[in-house]
C-alpha cells in the first residue's frame, strides 16, 4: 500500500480556515500548498502545517498532526508525530502543557505513551479539534 502524503495548514492572509494539499517548501522557510485538482497554491502560516497520519477516528474523520482527540473516558490527547521514535503517537493534554521538546518528554519517558498501531481504531478515539483551532481545549 502506498502512503498518501497530504498536509494542511493555515493561510497566511487568513488564519481561520484551513487549506489542504501538497505540500512546497519554498526559499526563506516558507511553505505553500498546492489544492488538489485546481493546482492553486497557497501560502500557509509555517507553524499550523500538519500532516496526515493515515489513521482515522471512530466516525472515520481523517487525523492529522496536531489534532485533538477524546477517549471513552472523556480524556482529551494530542495526536502527533514522535520524531524520536518515528511512529504516530498520542500525548495527553497535560504532558503537552509541560512545553517540553521530544528529546526532553522521551527522557523523563513521557513522549508517546500511547503508540498509535493498527489497534487504533479499537481504541475508539473521536476527534474534537486542533491545537491551533481549540487552544483552549487543553488548558
Amino acid at each position: 500500500m502506498k502512503k498518501e502524503y497530504m498536509y494542511r495548514g493555515k493561510p497566511s492572509n487568513d488564519l481561520e480556515n484551513w487549506v489542504e494539499g501538497d505540500l512546497i517548501t519554498m526559499p526563506q522557510g516558507k511553505f505553500e500548498i498546492r489544492i488538489p485538482y485546481t493546482g492553486k497554491r497557497v501560502e500557509v502560516y509555517p507553524d499550523t502545517v500538519c500532516e496526515l497520519s493515515g489513521f482515522t477516528d471512530r466516525n472515520g474523520k481523517p487525523l492529522y498532526d496536531g489534532d485533538l482527540v477524546l477517549n471513552k473516558y472523556d480524556m482529551i490527547y494530542l495526536f502527533l508525530y514522535n520524531k524520536v521514535e518515528c511512529c504516530w503517537c498520542l500525548m495527553h493534554k497535560e504532558e503537552y502543557l509541560l512545553g517540553l521538546d521530544d528529546i526532553e518528554l522521551m527522557k523523563l519517558n513521557l513522549l508517546g505513551k500511547v503508540m498509535i498501531n493498527s489497534r487504533f481504531d479499537e481504541m475508539k478515539f473521536e476527534l474534537i479539534g486542533n491545537i491551533f483551532d481549540n487552544v483552549d481545549m487543553i488548558k
